[in-house]
């Protein structure tokens, strides 16, 4: 809780200064992911300001440590052959593939979100990857229309689709072995 490292840091005249209305309840990987601010952001920046590298639990269990690479780095990164290499890969080639609109646009910010409300509310574009693959791309009216609920239909069909398939390969597995 936010509160709590405050505390520690306090005798060594140290403090982490996004200042949220929920200081007490608040965790730490919740103010990353959201880049929390509050109300004091201007005089404490934000949670990015504050974060130099994070060591991270990613969706299969392993752990990596993220934070500013050189390009020496990045290329390691990209060579590994576990899931940190895969993000790494699927990220710069997704910046790769989008680079002239990047720059078209000048847009400077990624949001990674497991909220669909802010999915939903948040930026000027929304692209959905599951298991590598873009599953949705829409930006302007289409993304203005789009809804949490519509977003959850969609995770809905995107589960049940991993259902189907992991059932088929179940019994695949079953009739070959």
């Amino acid at each position: 809780i936010r509160d709590t490292l405050n505390r520690a840091a306090a005798p060594h005249k140290l403090q982490f200064g996004p200042d949220t209305s929920t200081t007490s309840r608040c965790m730490l990987g919740g103010m990353i992911g959201n880049n929390s601010a509050g109300s004091f952001s201007l005089k404490h920046r934000t949670t990015r300001e504050h974060t130099r590298r994070i060591r991270v639990v990613l969706s299969d269990g392993s752990v990596a440590d993220v934070g500013p690479l050189t390009p020496a780095e990045l290329a390691n990164k990209q060579r590994l052959a576990t899931f940190e290499g895969a993000i790494y890969r699927q990220m710069m080639a997704l910046l790769t593939e989008h680079a002239a609109l990047i720059r078209e646009r000048r847009l400077t910010a990624l949001m990674v979100t497991h909220s669909l409300a802010q999915a939903a509310s948040l930026g000027d574009r929304l692209i959905l990857i599951h298991r590598g693959r873009v599953e949705l791309d829409v930006s302007g009216a289409a993304k203005r229309r789009l809804t949490p609920d519509d977003l959850a239909a969609r995770f809905d069909r995107l589960r049940r689709a991993d259902q189907l398939d992991d059932a088929a390969a179940r019994t695949l597995a079953e009739a070959y072995v």
